[in-house]
């Protein structure tokens, strides 16, 4: 019994440190750019920048082709009738 206790407490410690050495280290990469990515100065930039975007569109005459426009039309309008037939239901 005592061997048992004595494997098995070493096949955990040693799957312990795998776990680390693989696993975990490639976890703490991807958190590391994760956090990174999502800094306070870095979500300003992204805020600054889609407010310049939405400035640049509202100056435009037009946003959409036509064809782009049709089609989301008829997109809408579908999803207006699904909506209108399931709360007739």
């Amino acid at each position: 019994m005592k061997t048992f206790i004595f494997k098995s407490l070493i096949i955990s410690f040693l799957s312990i440190i795998v776990f680390k050495l693989t696993i975990s280290s490639i976890i703490h990469g991807y958190e590391k750019k994760f956090y990174e990515n999502f800094t306070k100065e870095k979500v300003e930039f992204y805020k600054s920048k889609i407010r310049d975007e939405m400035n640049n569109a509202i100056k435009k005459e037009s946003y959409l082709q036509k064809d782009d426009a049709i089609l989301i039309k008829q997109f809408i309008d579908k999803v207006k009738n699904e909506l209108s037939s399931s709360n007739s239901n």
